[in-house]
């Protein structure tokens, strides 16, 4: 107990200096379309989970895609990452998710968590998927594309402002800092608490980030972006605390 204790104390004084998301690349494992019939796959990850970590070792993403190569196009992501946070959040607004991770989407069928016959089930679903008329699969595609991230990403390279260019890439270098601390953040709060603990954590940075962004392009110079900033993250760091304090009985 007095371990425990001390760990919560520790993730929570981490919270204090948190202040964004990792930008390391998500991982991408596809198997080129043979036919038209080949199913898109999504799997969802988190390093800081113990059942992804299980799945990984496992070898599930090459399993699957080698024992149905050509039947499926499966994409593996990290949900910590830019890109698999986009990702997921489009996933989780189409199929209504509100759990954690692991999550594998294998066309319209989900399956949340882990368990050992889960490439069997995978691949029974990918043959019902497989069954369906060629015309629904295209509709259902068009709709997940016009689906809204539910939050915002920050993505460096489209940052533009009315501050001069030397001060645009400076905001940029402090995102990117803040995205690093964010990310360091998720992972201890996701190795401790349970994931819908994690991805209450992920929608606050996730919000925040957006804010910083919306701010960076309405700032005339680096100072006043940098004096905005800080009341948001320092608002962050209250509401991330409180999180963890309201689960602190709840560790893993």
């Amino acid at each position: 107990m007095k371990k425990i204790i001390v760990r919560v104390i520790f993730v929570i004084g981490l919270l204090v200096a948190a202040n964004s998301q990792s930008a390391a690349v998500s991982s991408f494992v596809a198997v080129p379309q043979e036919d038209k019939q080949a199913v898109k796959a999504y799997l969802f990850l988190s390093d800081g989970c113990p059942w992804c970590r299980k799945l990984k070792q496992e070898g599930f993403s090459a399993k699957f895609s080698k024992k149905y190569a050509g039947q499926v196009v499966l994409e593996e992501y990290e949900v910590h990452t830019p890109q698999g946070r986009q990702q997921f959040a489009r996933m989780r607004k189409k199929h209504n998710l509100d759990g954690g991770v692991p999550v594998l989407i294998v066309g319209e069928q989900v399956f949340v968590g882990y368990s050992e016959n889960l490439l069997s089930r995978a691949g029974k679903a990918l043959q019902k998927e497989r069954q369906k008329a060629p015309a629904v699969k295209k509709v259902s595609k068009k709709k997940e594309q016009e689906l809204p991230s539910v939050v915002g990403i920050i993505v460096m390279d489209d940052l533009k402002g009315i501050a001069p260019a030397k001060d645009i890439e400076q905001m940029k270098q402090y995102l990117e800092k803040v995205q690093d601390e964010n990310g360091e953040t998720l992972a201890s709060v996701n190795s401790i608490f349970s994931a819908k603990v994690g991805n209450q954590a992920m929608a606050i940075i996730n919000t925040n980030e957006q804010k910083l962004k919306d701010i960076a392009a309405k700032s005339p110079t680096y100072e006043d972006f940098v004096t905005s900033a800080k009341d948001i993250m320092l608002k962050q760091q209250t509401q991330l605390n409180a999180l963890m304090s309201k689960n602190a009985k709840a560790v893993r």
